[in-house]
């Protein structure tokens, strides 16, 4: 059984039914390796020809994101990302032009958290944390 559908497996358990847009979302999301906003949906929606308004996808999204299978990010602004939740950890760099996120893997957090702690003796333990660079893509930058 494929990660999608043990997830259409485990919502149906639950009581939610099968969905064009369920469906879409979840294929959209196994597909592509970056957070993708609302309106990156859309476009991919238009693209596909498929119709559903915008209170459609946003129900899906917030249902995904409450049975725990979407993570919505926020890293700049307003504007809200959404990634499955079972990617393994990274971090973002967002162009603050453009909006383009990517992923990225190695963000050195051992080192990291062992001088924050040594810096914070109040503390003892991080138990997470996020780390998000922001500049210039190479096409924002060329324009």
């Amino acid at each position: 059984m494929t990660n999608k559908e043990n997830t259409l497996s485990q919502l149906k358990e639950k009581g939610h039914r099968f969905s064009v847009m369920r469906n879409f979302v979840l294929d959209t999301l196994n597909k592509n390796h970056e957070p993708l906003s609302a309106s990156d949906f859309q476009r991919l929606l238009k693209d596909k020809k498929i119709s559903a308004n915008k209170t459609t996808l946003y129900r899906e999204l917030n249902l995904l994101k409450k049975e725990g299978i979407v993570l919505e990010i926020q890293l700049t602004g307003n504007k809200r990302w959404y990634e499955l939740a079972s990617r393994n950890h990274h971090h973002h760099i967002i162009c603050i032009k453009c909006d383009k996120v990517k992923d990225f893997v190695e963000c050195g957090s051992k080192n990291i958290i062992s001088k924050v702690l040594k810096q914070t003796p109040d503390f003892a333990e991080i138990t997470n944390h996020t780390f998000d660079f922001f500049g210039l893509c190479k096409s924002c930058v060329k324009k």
